[in-house]
């Protein structure tokens, strides 16, 4: 079993930002991209690389780190496996973005 899942939120941001990578930059940094964002969630649910809690005043538990202009959002749950919850761009309003990922408040 995997360590690690997308919620639906997460996964539908990974496509966006793969099909504008796509659009912008061609198949092969798309897919650059792509493979490296895969190899960062395996890190966390590794724990390879730090986790980072959220600040306080986003209102949402959990934890993030920085992937190359986006920060990458997540949850340990109960069974121990790591929820992706949300990907945003670093110019993005992350609290509000957030907390509509996640459904909280």
């Amino acid at each position: 079993m995997k360590k690690y899942f997308l919620q639906p939120a997460a996964s539908a941001r990974l496509e966006e930002i793969f099909l504008y990578t796509l659009d912008r930059f061609g198949p092969v940094q798309a897919d650059e991209y792509l493979d490296g964002a895969f190899a960062l969630f395996e890190d966390i649910a590794e724990r390879r690389v730090a986790w980072q809690r959220i600040p306080s005043g986003f209102d949402v538990d959990g934890f993030f780190a920085r992937y190359e202009s986006h920060f990458v959002f997540w949850k340990l749950r109960s069974d121990n496996q790591v929820a992706i919850v949300a990907i945003l761009h670093q110019r993005m309003d992350m609290a509000r973005r957030l907390r509509e990922a996640v459904g909280d408040r």
